[in-house]
């Protein structure tokens, strides 16, 4: 690119530049050399002769002229350069030399500026071309000059000239993918500017895209034919809809590339880019990989069924469908396809025959893409026959089979185990060919089974299926209980595991049934009510699981004793109350009846249980007491409480005052005497209650308003002690009222009427009186309280009364005073007449009765006064002078007596002047006369015309009125000569007769006026001529007298309408009245009112402060609009049709009106908006895990309603707020994201609703934490954890693992959602570490969840000594031991327990001890054979402890003796067994045997051989105490013999015993504490003693408690029951005291003065040790 200047030098000699040769005198101009740039020029010039001055300007430009400069280098060069010039244009340039300011030559240059540069020069390349484009520059251009320069150094490979209107240019045949240098240079003559830029053409796609499947389904080999041109490289992009993509990058030499690792079946896309710098283009096509293969083939004969099933595994990756294809060999017997996920095929009805070779093809299709599996068989084999269930108990299934016909070729069997109506199997058994049972343990108590049998061999198999159900588990802790209740039971239980339908109870008492009821399988208790109270009850249990019966459960209790019903206290007295009630049912000792003042005792009354009443005196009145009735029956007691009070006293000497007020009342009294909680005064009229006051007991008075006045009220005063009160009763009057608004109603000359309304409240009556100068005119007069008001009558005029009006209401009086004063009289004969002078009147009357103080007379003019004169009373007339020619005067003259008065009025006139200057002419028109003249002087009211005709005929006359001095008569002949006759008249006055003569003219229309205008409409009205007219003429006309409308109407017509006319102009309605040839016309201007504006609309725009009213213009003419908006009124021009209101309170309802204008006419339109409100400010949200808190300050300017709180998602959450700033938003989802928003609410009861801007804010709640996480090792360096999920909504967890004490983790992981289990390895060996689970949702976690494991799988911790087998959770027979265990008797903290066996040991000790740490111990075969063997252990059983979230609660139920499968199952006494007892079987046990049992329980017993270990790793319970086997039952022969004997053995016994009694008798009694306290007691020979139990060891007192605490400690109670008479009988005499009878509760404890130690209390009192609670010592 060319950047500098160029510099030419132009010779003069080439006809560029000319050099002038002048006289050696003269300044030569020689140029030397000339430089162009874009914008100017500079000139160098010579000059060696003399000195000289230079200027130079360009052409046209003189005035814009340029000195030259002396080279200070060079002093013979002067530089001349001349700016601001246009580029590329030829200039002109006038060259003039000087010498002392005189010019001596010129001499003119023409050079051209340097041309600009293109500018926006732009390229776009395609694989071939490159196509350049520019804009020019500034200034003019010869030519474009464009080279290509290859930049791989192959130099100029374009050159070319283009025009210079041209702005792109195309270069065709290039390389693809090469890099190119682009010059354009801009030409002027041999001036230049040059731009460069560097361009590539896009690079060659590549041709010939193939793919292959490389017989592989996972790979796919990319090819292609190398792409022409330059490339760096190719980028293969294989891409998997939905998934990331893979790349490689190629050398331009590579053609082919390999993707492996692919999934089958899956539809990719290949592009593969070639890339050349940084252009690139891409060839793309779409493949498919082959589809995979089935795996796992199987074919299942189902020959009762006549079908073949046929089983697979899916193949990985995608596919369309699979087909199955069975053939035998010659014909293809079905071929089917299945949908992409089945798994499996039944194909029926093939008749398939046995012994023969099928062949099967199985193909999953994609596409066109396909692979097969291959297989053939010999179908043949048969399942199995009479397959039934054996054997089954609460945890255990049994089925049995034979084997199948000819079915020599099986592998085995395949025995599964499904719940009923499911398709996976829960346990999955594979035996050899021989076996023929299967036994399922550990199964869920009461829950159907389907056990299915596969015979197998090779690829084919058939099945059959048996159902089962496993008994239902008995209940456990079963109680009975009567939670205080005498007529009801509570049964409970915990529900045992497993399934059950519903439970069965049934309940007896004494043997019979009381309830047989059902209850729900959900339900764990239940009330038996409708029972006997203090009744032993008996409950007997059973679970059901379909046609499945539990064993019982029982339990029993006995129901409280009744209490006292129906108690009844009396207070019919003072200080007495009376106490009965109905004896409590059942059995009942006595009543304890005890009185409380508060907690103080004052009676206690013992009664019999025959007693049912007492009776309390000498009470305090008022107070409230306790009173209590215990029930005693034995060891039970039950009370009933009740509390009443004694009746009150009343008050002492109440008294009622109204204190001179019509509305109170005030009471007062002495206190009442007693307890008394507070007074009422109530206050009564007729029975009817109308007021009451509570008062406190200190207060002995009150007082009552808003009474109603005169009213006799009853008031009571009730003293109230609790419920009960006593009342005494008073009476009150208030004072009357006074009646209202008492005044004058009407009066007269000789009566006064006067008015009143009631008084308030009662009145009795009214007495009325009137006075004159205190002096009672007439008597008074009583009236009844329902009348309101009275006549005074013969009355003197204007006389000044004093009326008095009193109110009567029992013994009280108010009274009421009112002045009043009677109408004077009329004066009489009263006339008005013409005075003395000219213009003058007068008025006279005569004098009327009564009291008068003067006459006021007054002369009206209309209703002015002309003249007002006080005349006294003794004159009786007057006159008026200089008044108004023919006027109207009224006179009136007024009776004054005070301030009444009396007016009599009469009128009069004076005589009216004559007209002057009467003319009669025609001017108007030829048939009317017009009659004029000069008015007359004076009032007057009109004018008579009369007009005759030249006979003296009177033809018409007329009244004209005195605003006109002219008249026209109408429908006169034309020509016709009248006389007029003129009189001016005022009232009944005439003036004196002027006439005139005339001819007549024609009348025009009368009272043209506008009836009606709208804006489209005008209306005009006149009244019809006088005379004669024919037709009437109107035109309609605008304001430029342009016609608008003619309409011609008949003579009848009295108006016209002007309809579809513009709104808003003015029009002119000119009418013609025609007769003839003769016509009048008249004319009125009108104008129609302005349209009214369209679709006014009022919007907010959003805008808190300002409102936009828009409107239409209607049509027609408009002046101007009037909008009002809030009081503010503004004029807009006619072209408006908006207008904005600012300044306005946001949230407000504005009401605009909008008035359209022209000139003084209007239409009126109104429209409503609201501004939009403030919103909400200082907004803040607070949360918790629940629950949000939104607080907020209230807009501080403007009007609103309301505040809208809304979020999202839409969940239902309870909104509340105390407060309206703030919400409180409950019952949010843990671990949600919400979105809330609040804004202001404006206009929610009238008007359109607006709201402001919403303030958003987002919060999370934090997530629950996870819950019931357990860990236990899988190794020595692996544990497993596992957990339940949390409700909430949560994204992930962090699961950790750390080295407890450290706070390093050794783990982390981040888990999915979905994720319930985790598994932590190569961690280090018999190491303590920390597991922690936190639960995100977001940026929010929960609280941390921590547990503890050791990796070590090591011997199971020893369970402690009360963890073992329990004789009373056992059933012993004669052979057998039952009892049941669970996975939670050993702990999982060192490894999971795998198997489990039972150790039984024949042993009568009762020590505390382990079994013999050995391994293994010897079988039950060896223990039968061997005496000298006293333990031998079951088989070993799995625990599957370590399956499932309920693990812990897995009940195993074993039957010793019985033969269980469990454990090992019956003993086989074939030969080979014995010999070897290495088999681990369960045999019967011995009868009357005592045996110590044991649970063993491994966490290794095999290893991943299945291989028993060397050193396996196990602990067992502690022995349980001994467990006895009954005797076994015998034969007839022995039965008879032992009984025999028996019978002989217990007469001798009994015999010795009597003897040995007699003799032992004293003796006993001497030395045995016992035996003196069986003698002590006074109980029946054959009762003696009989409650003794013998001594119990203290090794064995744990369990002898336990039976005695079994079923609601029935043992226990029975026990206790027979010692509730000890104390009461014996015979020392301490023991008998009344005080200590209670305290001997305890056969053990002896109530012997020898053996109890004796307390001396203060009092001097006796207490024996074992009593009550033992008091300080102060003496022993």
């Amino acid at each position: 690119m060319l950047r500098k200047a160029i510099y030419v030098a132009v010779w003069v000699a080439c006809g560029i530049l000319s050099t002038v040769v002048v006289d050696t005198q003269e300044c030569s101009i020689k140029v030397v050399k000339a430089i162009s740039t874009t914008d100017s020029i500079c000139i160098t010039l010579n000059n060696e002769d003399v000195k000289c001055q230079y200027t130079v300007s360009v052409r046209d430009r003189h005035n814009d002229s340029k000195d030259c400069h002396q080279d200070q280098k060079h002093l013979t060069h002067f530089e001349c350069k001349t700016e601001n010039l246009d580029p590329g244009t030829w200039h002109h340039l006038d060259i003039i030399s000087k010498v002392d300011e005189k010019q001596q030559t010129q001499h003119t240059v023409s050079l051209p500026t340097r041309p600009s540069a293109v500018e926006n020069l732009w390229v776009a390349g395609d694989t071939n071309s490159l196509e350049v484009s520019w804009h020019p520059g500034p200034g003019k251009t010869e030519r474009y000059w464009i080279m290509l320069i290859d930049s791989s150094g192959m130099g100029l490979i374009w050159n070319e000239t283009i025009v210079s209107t041209a702005t792109s240019y195309t270069i065709k045949g290039l390389v693809p993918g090469r890099l190119y240098n682009i010059t354009l240079i801009t030409k002027v003559g041999d001036l230049q500017n040059s731009v460069s830029r560097r361009a590539q053409t896009v690079p060659a796609a590549v041709s010939n895209l193939r793919v292959e499947n490389n017989v592989n389904q996972k790979t796919l080999r990319v090819m292609w034919d190398k792409a022409s041109g330059d490339v760096d490289s190719y980028l293969v992009n294989l891409t998997l809809p939905g998934s990331n993509s893979i790349e490689k990058a190629m050398s331009p030499n590579n053609t082919d590339v390999v993707f492996d690792s692919l999934s089958p079946g899956k539809t990719y896309q290949v592009s593969v880019s070639t890339r050349s710098g940084t252009l690139s283009n891409k060839t793309w096509i779409t493949v498919k990989t082959e589809p995979g293969k089935v795996s796992d083939l199987v074919m299942e004969n189902l020959p009762d069924r006549g079908a073949l099933k046929i089983t697979w595994t899916p193949p990985s990756g995608e596919w369309e469908h699979i087909r199955v294809v069975l053939s035998n060999g010659s014909e293809i017997l079905a071929n089917q396809t299945v949908d992409r996920m089945a798994k499996e095929i039944l194909l029926s009805w093939l008749n398939l025959q046995p012994g023969r070779v099928y062949s099967m093809a199985v193909s999953v299709e994609n596409g066109g893409l396909a692979n097969t599996v291959y297989y053939e068989e010999e179908i043949g084999l048969l399942p199995v026959s009479q397959l039934h269930i054996r054997h089954s108990d609460e945890t255990s299934l049994s089925a049995l089979w034979t084997h199948p016909s000819g079915s020599s070729s099986r592998d085995g069997y395949i025995v599964q185990l499904f719940q009923s109506n499911t398709s996976t199997a829960i346990q999955t058994r594979t035996l050899s060919r021989d076996m023929r049972e299967c036994t399922f343990n550990v199964l869920t108590p009461g829950r159907l089974y389907d056990i299915t049998v596969t015979t197998s061999t090779k690829n084919l198999r058939s099945s059959a299926t048996v159902k089962g159900r496993t008994l239902p588990l008995k209940v456990n802790h079963l109680k009975l209980s009567n939670k205080g209740k005498s007529d009801s039971l509570n049964a409970s239980w915990e529900k045992p595991s497993g399934d059950l339908d519903f439970y069965n109870l049934v309940l007896l008492w004494i043997g019979q049934t009381v309830h047989n009821v059902s209850v729900s399988a959900n339900t764990t208790s239940t009330l038996l009510p409708f029972l006997r109270p203090g009744a032993l009850h008996k409950l007997l249990l059973t679970t059901v699981s379909g046609s499945q019966t539990s064993k019982l459960a029982e339990a029993e209790c006995r129901t409280v004793p009744a209490a006292v019903s129906d108690i009844t206290v009396t207070n019919s007295g003072p200080g007495f109350l009376n106490v009965s009630w109905k004896a409590a049912e059942g059995d009942v000792d006595n009543y304890m009846v005890m009185l409380k003042d508060q907690e103080k005792i004052i009676h206690t009354l013992a009664a019999s249980k025959a007693t049912t009443e007492c009776v309390f005196r000498s009470l305090v009145s008022g107070r409230l007491y306790t009173i209590s009735i215990t029930t005693h029956s034995g060891s039970y007691r039950n009370q009933t409480l009740v509390q009443e009070r004694t009746q009150p006293s009343t008050v002492q000497n109440p008294t009622a005052i109204h204190s001179a007020r019509d509305d109170f009342l005030k009471v007062y009294w002495n206190h009442a005497s007693g307890d008394y909680d507070y007074y009422e005064v109530a206050i009564a009229y007729n029975s009817t209650h109308l007021q009451s006051q509570r008062l406190s007991r200190t207060q002995s008075e009150c007082e009552f308003n808003d009474l109603i006045p005169g009213r006799l009220y009853t008031v009571t005063i009730s003293t109230w002690s609790g419920q009960y009160n006593s009342t005494v009763s008073i009476h009150g009057r208030t004072f009357p009222g006074a009646v209202g608004n008492l005044s004058l109603t009407e009066y007269g000359t000789s009566f006064l009427r006067v008015n009143w309304t009631s008084a308030p409240g009662d009145v009795d009556n009214y007495e009325v009186q009137i006075l004159f100068n205190d002096t009672q005119v007439s008597p008074a007069v009583n009236l009844n309280s329902t009348v309101r008001e009275h006549l005074f009558s013969a009355l003197t005029p204007g006389r000044l009364y004093k009326i008095v009006l009193s109110t009567h209401s029992g013994s009280y009086q108010r009274a009421e005073i009112l002045e009043g004063r009677t109408v004077p009289s009329q004066v009489q004969d009263l006339c008005l007449g013409a005075g003395t002078a000219d213009s003058s009147l007068r008025g006279s009357w005569s004098s009327g009765d009564g009291d008068l103080d003067f006459y006021s007379v007054y002369l009206f003019h209309g209703t002015h006064v002309q003249y007002i004169k006080h005349v006294p009373k003794h004159i009786t007339q007057t006159e008026f002078h200089n008044l108004v020619h023919g006027q109207l005067y009224f006179v009136t003259v007024q009776s004054v007596s005070g301030m009444q008065t009396n007016n009599s009025t009469t009128s009069g006139r004076t005589d009216p002047s004559t007209v002057t200057n009467l003319r009669v002419d025609n001017e108007l028109s030829t048939h009317n006369l017009l009659v004029s003249w000069t008015a007359a002087v004076g009032v007057y009211d009109g004018y008579s015309l009369q007009l005759l005709d030249e006979s003296e005929r009177v033809i018409a006359s007329a009244s004209v009125p005195t605003t006109n001095n002219h008249h026209l008569f109408k429908n006169l002949t034309p020509g016709r000569w009248y006389k007029a006759h003129v009189q001016t008249l005022s009232g009944t006055a005439k003036s004196k007769d002027i006439t005139a003569e005339g001819q007549t003219c024609p009348a025009s229309v009368t009272r043209l006026h506008i009836c009606s205008n709208t804006s489209t409409e005008l209306s005009f009205c006149w009244t019809a001529p006088e005379g004669r007219v024919d037709s009437f003429d109107l035109y309609l006309y605008d304001q430029i007298e342009t016609i608008q409308s003619h309409r011609t109407l008949g003579e009848e017509a009295l108006g016209w309408s002007f309809t579809h006319l513009l709104p808003g102009t003015l029009y002119k309605m000119m009418i013609t009245s025609r007769s003839g040839k003769l016509s009048s016309q008249s004319s009125i201007w009108a104008r129609t009112a302005p349209a009214s504006v369209i679709n006014p609309h009022v919007e907010n725009q959003g805008q808190m402060d300002s409102l936009l009213l828009s409107w239409m213009r209607g049509p027609g003419g408009i002046t101007g609009y009037s909008v009002t908006v809030d009081g503010f009124e503004q004029r807009l021009g006619p072209e408006s049709t908006q207008v904005i209101f600012h300044r306005l309170v946001p949230g407000r309802l504005y009401s605009a009106t909008l008035q359209s204008w022209s000139e003084d006419l209007t239409n009126t339109t109104t429209a409503i908006g609201r501004t939009v409100p403030a919103p909400p400010s200082s907004v803040s949200v607070s949360n918790s895990s629940v629950s949000v808190e939104i607080k907020w300050h209230a807009p501080d300017t403007g009007d609103y309603d309301d505040f809208e709180v809304t979020w999202f998602p839409r969940d239902t959450l309870n909104v509340s707020g105390l407060h309206p700033t703030l919400r409180i938003l409950e019952g949010l989802y843990p671990g949600r994201l919400y979105n809330i928003s609040l804004r202001t609410v404006s206009g929610m009861t009238y008007g359109p609703v607006t709201y402001s801007s919403p303030v958003y804010h987002t919060i999370r709640t934090p997530p629950r934490s996870t819950q019931s996480i357990h860990c236990f090792p899988l190794s020595s360096t692996s544990v497993s954890c596992s957990w339940k999920p949390p409700e909430s909504d949560f994204d992930s967890y962090v699961v950790g693992c750390r080295k407890q004490g450290s706070r390093m983790p050794v783990y982390t992981y981040t888990l999915g959602h979905d994720a319930l289990s985790q598994h932590f390895d190569r961690l280090e060996p018999f190491r303590n570490y920390t597991i922690y689970i936190t639960v995100m949702s977001g940026d929010k976690q929960s609280s941390i969840t921590k547990t503890s494991v050791i990796t070590m799988i090591d011997r199971p911790p020893v369970p402690p000594v009360t963890v073992r087998v329990s004789q009373q959770s056992t059933v012993i027979t004669h052979f057998t031991i039952l009892f049941k265990f669970n996975c939670s008797w050993f702990s999982d903290a060192n490894g999971a327990i795998r198997f489990f066996t039972v150790i039984v040991t024949e042993s009568n000790d009762v020590d505390n001890v382990l079994p013999e740490q050995r391994h293994p111990l010897p079988s039950y075969l060896d223990y039968r054979q061997n005496r000298s063997i006293r333990a031998y252990q079951t088989g070993y059983f799995h625990s599957l402890c370590a399956e499932g979230s309920d693990s812990k609660i897995r009940v195993f139920e074993i039957n010793l003796g019985g033969g269980m499968k469990r454990l090992g199952g019956a003993c086989k006494w074939d030969s080979e067994s014995i010999q070897h007892g290495t088999h681990f079987c369960d045999g019967p046990l011995r009868p009357r045997t005592s045996y110590r049992l044991s649970v063993r329980a491994f966490t290794r017993l095999f290893d991943e051989e299945n291989r028993e270990c060397v050193h396996p790793l196990y602990t067992d319970t502690y022995l349980s105490l001994p467990l006895t086997t009954q005797s076994a039952p015998r034969n007839g022969l022995t039965g008879g013999i032992t009984a025999a004997t028996f019978l002989v053995a217990m007469v001798l016994a009994v015999t010795a015993l009597l003897i040995y009694r007699k003799r032992a008798h004293k003796i006993a009694v001497k030395e045995s504490p016992v035996m003196k306290m069986c003698m002590w007691k006074a109980l029946p020979t054959s009762q003696m003693c009989s409650g003794i139990r013998s001594p119990v060891q203290a090794a064995h007192f744990e369990s002898h408690l336990a039976k005695l605490q079994a079923d609601c400690s029935y043992l226990l109670s029975e026990e206790f029951e027979g010692l509730k008479d000890m104390g009461r009988t014996q015979t020392q005499n301490v023991a008998r005291l009344l005080g200590n009878r209670s305290k001997n509760r305890y056969n053990n404890i002896l109530p012997c003065k020898l053996r109890q130690m004796i307390l001396r209390l203060n009092a001097g009192k006796t207490v024996l040790l074992g009593g009550r609670p033992l008091f300080r010592l102060h003496q022993c």
